[in-house]
C-alpha cells in the first residue's frame, strides 16, 4: 500500500481556477435587480434628464404663485390705483387725481404691498434655490456622458452647460443690481426730504409741510420704481432667454420630434412671457396696464408646462441602445 505525500510536498496541479483569473471578456448582462446598476447607454443622460424634468415640475409651482400674484395685484392696481410690483398705478406726475388714495394711504399701500412682496419673494427664492439644484446636477450628468452620445448630443449638451453658467451669473449680478437699487433709494429718499425743505425767511429756520414730503416722496418713488422695473426686466429676459436655452438643449440632440417640438414650443411661451413684462411697467402710468405683466405669467406657465411634457415624452420612449423602461 502506497503511503501518501509528506506535508511538505506540493499536490498536482488541479482544474480549479485561482481568485485572481480575470473574467472573459464580454459586456456585462444589463439587468434591474436590487442594488444593481444598469449598464444601458446613455443611462446618465436619462437620469439627468429625470433630476431636470424634477426641477422644472417645482419651478412650474412657482410659476403658478407668481400666476396668482400676478392676477391679484393686477386687480389691486386697477382697483386702487396703487402701487404692486412693477408699477404705481395711477400715481405720478401727470396723473392728477387719477389716484382714490391721499398722498399718506398711497404710500402706506406701497408699503403693506411692499411687505407682502418681500415675503414672496423669500418662497420664490427657496423654491429657485431647490430648483436649481436638481437643473444643475441633470446638466452635469447628461454633459458628462455627452461625449458618448453622439456628435450632436455632445454639442447640445455642452450649450446647455455653457448656458446654464449664464443663468446662474446672471442671477447672481441681478442681486448686486438689487442692493445698489436699494443704496440709490435711501440716498433718493435723503434727497427728496431734503429737497422738501423750505426756509422762513421770518424766523430763519427750515420748515417743512407734510405735503411737500408726500409729493416729494411720491415722485420719487415713482421714478424709483420705474428703473427699478425696467432693470428687473431686462434681468428677467436675460434669466429666463438663458435658463430655457439649456433646458432645451440638455436633452435636444437624443429627444424625439415630438418631444423636440414640445421644448421648442416651451421655450417660444417663456419668450413671449417675459417680453410682456416688459409691457407692465407702463402700469406706472396706467393702471390696466398692470394686466400685461398677468398675461406674461400665464404664457411662462404655458412654457413650463410645455418644457415639462416635452421631458415626459423623451423619458417615455426606449432608451437608444439600451432596455425599454419598465412598465
Amino acid at each position: 500500500m502506497q503511503n501518501p505525500p509528506p506535508p511538505s510536498e506540493t499536490p498536482p496541479p488541479g482544474p480549479s481556477i485561482p481568485w485572481a483569473t480575470p473574467l472573459p471578456s464580454g459586456a456585462p448582462m444589463p439587468t434591474g435587480g436590487w442594488g444593481m446598476p444598469s449598464f444601458a447607454s446613455g443611462s446618465q443622460t436619462r437620469y439627468g434628464a429625470e433630476r431636470i424634468r424634477s426641477s422644472i415640475s417645482l419651478y412650474r409651482v412657482l410659476v403658478i404663485i407668481q400666476v396668482i400674484g400676478a392676477v391679484l395685484g393686477a386687480v389691486v392696481s386697477i382697483a386702487t390705483r396703487s402701487a404692486y410690483l412693477g408699477g404705481v398705478g395711477g400715481i405720478g406726475p401727470g396723473s392728477s387725481g387719477s389716484s382714490t388714495f391721499t398722498g399718506g394711504a398711497a404710500i402706506a399701500a406701497v408699503a403693506a404691498l411692499a411687505a407682502l412682496g418681500a415675503v414672496l419673494v423669500i418662497v420664490l427664492l427657496i423654491l429657485t434655490i431647490i430648483a436649481w439644484v436638481r437643473w444643475r446636477d441633470g446638466i452635469r450628468r447628461i454633459a458628462s456622458e455627452s461625449g458618448a452620445m453622439g456628435a450632436s448630443q455632445f454639442h447640445h449638451a455642452q450649450a446647455a452647460k455653457k448656458n446654464y453658467s449664464y443663468t446662474v451669473w446672471t442671477f447672481l449680478l441681478y442681486i448686486v443690481a438689487i442692493v445698489i437699487a436699494l443704496v440709490i433709494l435711501v440716498a433718493a429718499i435723503f434727497a427728496a426730504v431734503g429737497g422738501s425743505l423750505h426756509l422762513n425767511n421770518t424766523t430763519g429756520q427750515f420748515t417743512n409741510s407734510p405735503t411737500n414730503v408726500t409729493t416729494s416722496l411720491g415722485t420719487t418713488l415713482v421714478y424709483y420704481l420705474a428703473g427699478v422695473a425696467l432693470l428687473g426686466s431686462v434681468f428677467n429676459f436675460l434669466l429666463y432667454y438663458f435658463a430655457s436655452t439649456s433646458l432645451r438643449e440638455a436633452i435636444a440632440g437624443v429627444a424625439t420630434p415630438e418631444a423636440l417640438a414640445r421644448l421648442n414650443a416651451g421655450r417660444q411661451y417663456i419668450l413671449c412671457g417675459v417680453v410682456l413684462g416688459f409691457g407692465s411697467v407702463l402700469s406706472l402710468l396706467i393702471s390696466y396696464a398692470a394686466l400685461i405683466g398677468a398675461v406674461g405669467t400665464i404664457f411662462l406657465l404655458l412654457g413650463f408646462t410645455a418644457l415639462l411634457d416635452g421631458y415626459d415624452k423623451y423619458l417615455a420612449a426606449p432608451p437608444a441602445g439600451g432596455l425599454a423602461p419598465p412598465g
